[in-house]
């Protein structure tokens, strides 16, 4: 596959019609004016210039170019028309299954993009984007099981991938399996100690597992390491309260943790109900005066009253992009 060319001005291709061109050559100015445009990411225009250059000649370059930009602009059934007609003339070609799955992802056909995945390894064994990308398309689709397996083998062929390591840890925290993802997230931050998400979750997952001193010293560590007006700095001085006011058994350093969360925007109802609901929770009318600023505590029946959905800080998964 050609590399992207440098943009070439308009006065060098009109300088160019001075003399005879060839359908050959002018096909080849259109192609190289596509690139430039697709460069930069003015996808329809690039989309003209592919055109115009197959309506000269046939190239299975300018037609794969055609595809990628039309993808980017969003027109996926135009692009995966044209990938068809590449993968007629070359049906095992790696590089447009791999953008014929990445259209069907991108315009919601993820049982397809699954499929499409699958249909690289079986022809490519060796390429590891697809068994990666299709396993986070199972993953997205609530299928842990098989994502974990995938994302596993993967490991054992890439064992210094952080990506992977990182999805792997995530999904571990995420379907309960606390010791294996408290060995995964500690393997990762061996490479990457400051990556605040990592350190979050981590502690997230010692304090599952009554890790408290050790959730406590993490949290802090994730909040070190969060830029400023980081959406899930809250999220970590919230869960740091909530240990603090129920197992370390430390009100005051509680309180102020839960004040700088709720300063920060924490307004998680569903989360903060939990913290309500714990037998053991310190200082209860404080906490409770504390939400009462915020207007969130608990209606008058009960932490479990009017519980609704509040914003909480997710941790996106890699796209291998």
């Amino acid at each position: 596959m050609r590399k992207l060319l440098p943009a070439l001005s308009a006065g060098l291709l009109l300088a160019g019609c001075a003399t005879e061109l060839t359908s050959e050559d002018l096909a080849a100015e259109y192609y190289n004016l596509g690139n430039a445009f697709l460069e930069l990411e003015r996808y329809d225009v690039a989309v003209g210039y592919y055109q115009r250059s197959l309506g000269l000649a046939d190239d299975a370059e300018a037609r794969y170019n055609l595809a990628l930009a039309l993808q980017r602009a969003s027109r996926f059934d135009e692009s995966l028309d044209e990938l068809e007609l590449l993968l007629a003339g070359d049906p095992s070609n790696a590089l447009v299954l791999e953008l014929q799955a990445m259209a069907f992802h991108l315009s919601g056909q993820e049982q397809a993009a699954i499929e499409a995945y699958a249909r690289i390894e079986e022809l490519h064994p060796d390429n590891q984007v697809a068994p990666y990308n299709r396993a986070l398309l199972l993953w997205a689709g609530g299928d842990t099981a098989q994502a974990a397996d995938l994302l596993e083998h993967l490991l054992e062929l890439q064992p210094d991938d952080q990506d992977i390591l990182f999805n792997l840890a995530l999904l571990s925290s995420q379907v309960g399996e606390s010791d294996a993802a408290a060995a995964l997230w500690a393997r990762y931050l061996e490479e990457d100690p400051t990556d605040a998400a990592a350190l979050l979750e981590l502690a997230q997952v010692q304090s599952r597992r009554g890790q408290f001193a050790e959730a406590l010293d993490t949290f802090a560590a994730a909040e070190a390491a969060m830029v400023e007006e980081d959406p899930r700095g809250p999220l970590a001085q919230f869960e740091r309260a909530a240990i603090l006011l129920t197992e370390v058994e430390d009100p005051r350093a509680g309180l102020s943790a839960l004040r700088a969360a709720l300063l920060g925007g924490f307004r998680d109802r569903e989360r903060i109900s939990q913290l309500l609901a714990e037998p053991d929770l310190l200082e209860r009318e404080a906490v409770a005066a504390e939400l009462e600023e915020y207007n969130l505590a608990p209606a008058a029946g009960g932490p479990g009253d009017d519980v609704r959905e509040g914003e909480e800080g997710q941790l996106g998964v890699s796209d291998g992009s």
